[in-house]
């Protein structure tokens, strides 16, 4: 595969597939990966710079964020669930706080959310409008230890969002309504973590990209 930053791993439990993509150009590729053992069944050239990448069940494709003013974008899933031909913009624009922000689909509220300084940013999915922001408090870090691109929705109660500690090697999990600090969870010393991209959640899974073995490692968070 071409490129080197792996921005976001998404999951359609219909197919049972996981999806990666990687950032830079519209060259990069997005690959399909199935669930036993995590092996690649299909690649294709994304056709998108992308950011973030996350499967919507309403519309049954997959959909994702673009760097800078690109907009949103989605692409369509052949029978099998991989993805068909060239994706196409849903929005344009500058729908997202930040140049290189990877965005995380809140399915329950049908948002997409965005991390920026210790802020969270909402934007409606069904039209790409800005919502409204509020910020994370009682962080157990300095916000300067925080991976500054992502941000990830569990969609579980009073622990939805969660923020990346890639010093210390941590998720600091945060109720969604109210902004507050609630849980951490302690990653394996040996997690390859990075103050930007390369880290993703799907399926009850934290994700981690290894630049150099190119490989996403999951790590299961909920039971």
């Amino acid at each position: 595969m071409e490129g080197t930053n792996g921005v976001a791993v998404a999951y359609n439990g219909s197919y049972k597939k996981y999806y990666a993509i990687i950032a830079g150009n519209t060259t990069f590729p997005i690959e399909t990966f199935n669930t036993s053992g995590g092996k690649s069944i299909h690649t294709i050239a994304c056709g998108f710079d992308s950011r973030g990448l996350w499967y919507n069940p309403s519309t049954s494709t997959l959909e994702g964020n673009g760097y800078y003013d690109y907009g949103w974008y989605q692409m369509y899933l052949n029978e099998d669930g991989t993805p068909d031909g060239w994706p196409y913009n849903i929005f344009y624009g500058y729908n997202q706080p930040e140049d290189q922000s990877v965005g995380a689909y809140d399915w329950t509220n049908n948002e997409v959310l965005f991390y920026s300084y210790g802020y969270i940013y909402r934007y409606d999915r069904n039209t790409g409008y800005y919502l409204s922001s509020y910020s994370l408090y009682n962080c157990p870090v300095d916000w300067a230890n925080i991976n500054s691109t992502t941000v990830i929705y569990t969609g579980y109660n009073h622990v939805q969002l969660g923020v990346l500690d890639y010093v210390n090697k941590k998720i600091y999990l945060f109720d969604k309504e109210t902004g507050e600090y609630k849980h951490t969870v302690s990653l394996p010393e040996d997690a390859n973590t990075t103050d930007l991209f390369r880290v993703s959640f799907a399926n009850d899974h934290l994700w981690l990209y290894d630049v150099t073995t190119r490989v996403w490692t999951g790590y299961k968070m909920f039971k």
